[in-house]
């Protein structure tokens, strides 16, 4: 297992515009979960490319059938593919593999919001705010619930 933790800085993100940097961290469970993407992947690709994805789909189509122009001898047109996820077809895709895969529906900012709550449980309101990137701790609140076990366990004592 890796050791250690992954430093990465994206090229561009919400608040360039005001100068801000971002550093977001990768521990060692994210680096066994990512690790296979890296393979044969220069520093300047996309980690998670909608082309591949495209390109890998059409391949499993093609092996469960035979591939037949239409009979107006047309193979269906182009479809532009762009090289990475923008937020919406990030989003679309994990919905669309949760449908596929016969699970809830979640979203990617749901994921975000149960791990700024668990690290919040965890480590406290400070250590949500270092994990989110957030500059206000006002910001990591709405993230990040509150503890619930915390509080009822706070009432069970105190009556």
């Amino acid at each position: 297992m890796p050791t250690g933790y992954w430093a990465y800085h994206p090229n561009s993100h919400k608040l360039d515009w005001r100068d801000h940097e971002k550093e977001i961290l990768l521990g060692p469970k994210a680096q066994e979960l990512l690790g296979r993407w890296f393979q044969d992947r220069r520093s300047s690709d996309y980690l998670f490319s909608p082309a591949e994805a495209v390109a890998e789909s059409y391949a499993r189509r093609r092996k469960r059938r035979d591939v037949r122009t239409r009979e107006n001898g047309s193979t269906g047109g182009t479809r532009v593919v762009k090289a990475h996820y923008s937020d919406a077809t990030y989003r679309q895709a994990v919905q669309r593999a949760c449908k596929r895969a016969g699970v809830p529906v979640w979203s990617p900012g749901q994921l975000r919001h149960n791990a700024g709550t668990d690290v919040r449980s965890r480590f406290g309101v400070e250590g949500a705010q270092l994990v989110l990137g957030h500059r206000k701790l006002s910001t990591t609140e709405i993230y990040a619930e509150r503890n619930r076990v915390l509080y009822e366990r706070i009432i069970k004592e105190i009556g």
